[in-house]
């Protein structure tokens, strides 16, 4: 007796009733592809292929067996049966099997399929120095990941750089013809210029074409369905670490001309203030109004100025929300030259997680850019079988707490329980 390989995938919500894979079953042995005697696929492979869980697969065969359709093979595996019966579906509430014609599965069946990816990989500078800086990266690499659960699924990747005098626009709307062309069952748009999102709805409209956006929330789409991350809630966390790690007074540190990003995040910190019942503690910097533009400038070194002023307005009990990480370690390295450090005169917490926080142990907010990527693929999954997904998930980043959000009150309460550091002339 052979085994049989799986060479169809078929696509399926996990929502569906198992019914339908009872169905599909039979109409795969009726046309012939599994024959009287053959071994089926184990049942976790079923799962795989079938994308359900292990137990609706279960339930699905012991129906079949229990029909007489299949045959189960004590330690051996199952097999279909040498003499399969034809059921009426008057008689048992199955469906009749016939010889399969074409798309006789009510499940979307393809030997195989074609996921498009498009997005603009960030060039690697002296502030994007790992792959966990690069969000496109990351982010593709997660959405790659997960489509790895569809064996079947081809993934044909396309990077819109730019080409001689092409636009950020053209190079992507460029690649994505060049996918199309290709001929693609479905498209995954990895962090989209907001200008083409209407031209992509327009795509969707026109050709029914599953897209799914991945972007940083500044422009979600009203017919794609999107997954970004939350920066209003992002912002919030921040707040509500300093005021849990005890800060009274606590500022929002903005440097740069104003950005929808930097807004969402104060909007936020400006929320669990409320909450909380206090204001916010207001500090003017660089009031000349000439603030840069955060996309043309070196953002750590464009900003000492602003810094200095920062600083100069100190107060006790002082806890800062940084418009981003670049923003914070600006600040940092001008409290370093005025003799002042962060988890000890104040405390200081931004955005983005960058590799360099780590080194310089400042608190930050770690987006969530691999949960955005896999997402991204589940909610593609969804839309190729049919199904509809929720129009806009929002996700949540992971605050990373490290030093520089340690009050001087911690600091005071460990010397008062004896946790003595010792000097230099105390060594033997």
């Amino acid at each position: 007796m052979s085994t049989v390989q799986t060479t169809t995938k078929k696509y399926v919500s996990r929502r569906r009733d198992l019914e339908e894979i009872e169905v599909d079953i039979r109409a795969r042995i009726a046309g012939g592809q599994w024959g009287p005697g053959m071994m089926i696929p184990s049942r976790r492979e079923l799962a795989r292929e079938y994308c359900v869980d292990l137990n609706v697969v279960q339930r699905a065969v012991s129906g079949l067996i229990t029909d007489k359709i299949l045959v189960a093979g004590v330690g051996r595996g199952t097999f279909v049966s040498t003499t399969v019966p034809i059921v009426d579906v008057a008689d048992s509430g199955h469906r009749t099997i016939e010889p399969p014609r074409e798309a006789s599965s009510p499940i979307v069946s393809r030997m195989s399929a074609t996921v498009g990816i498009v997005t603009q990989l960030w060039a690697y500078t002296e502030t994007v120095r790992e792959p966990d800086d690069n969000w496109p990266a990351a982010m593709l690499h997660a959405f790659e990941w997960q489509m790895a659960s569809m064996p079947h699924v081809t993934v044909k990747y396309l990077e819109a750089s730019r080409k001689g005098t092409e636009t950020s626009e053209m190079a992507y709307m460029s690649r994505i013809k060049q996918l199309l062309d290709h001929g693609i069952d479905g498209l995954a748009v990895i962090m989209p210029p907001n200008s083409i999102v209407d031209q992509l709805e327009a795509l969707v409209e026109r050709s029914g074409l599953p897209i799914v956006l991945v972007h940083d929330g500044s422009r979600p789409s009203k017919s794609i369905p999107s997954v970004f991350y939350d920066s209003g809630y992002a912002g919030f966390q921040a707040a509500q670490h300093l005021i849990q790690r005890g800060y009274e007074n606590i500022s929002f540190y903005n440097p740069f001309a104003e950005t929808w990003w930097a807004s969402h995040r104060l909007e936020g910190v400006m929320s669990a203030l409320r909450k909380a019942g206090r204001p916010l503690y207001p500090v003017i910097s660089n009031a000349a109004g000439d603030n840069p533009d955060p996309e043309r400038v070196d953002q750590r070194t464009a900003t000492k100025q602003a810094a200095a002023e920062f600083l100069a307005n100190r107060v006790d009990s002082w806890g800062i929300v940084a418009a981003n990480d670049h923003a914070g370690h600006g600040l940092l390295d001008v409290a370093s030259d005025m003799g002042l450090e962060a988890g000890r005169d104040f405390g200081l917490i931004g955005f983005d997680d960058l590799s360099d926080s780590r080194i310089v142990n400042m608190t930050s907010l770690h987006p969530p850019l691999d949960g955005m990527g896999a997402e991204a693929a589940k909610v593609l999954q969804s839309l190729m079988t049919g199904s509809t997904p929720v129009s806009e998930t929002r996700l949540r980043s992971h605050l990373v707490s490290r030093s520089s959000t340690q009050s001087a009150r911690d600091i005071e309460s460990r010397q008062r329980r004896g946790q003595y550091v010792y000097s230099d002339t105390d060594r033997i």
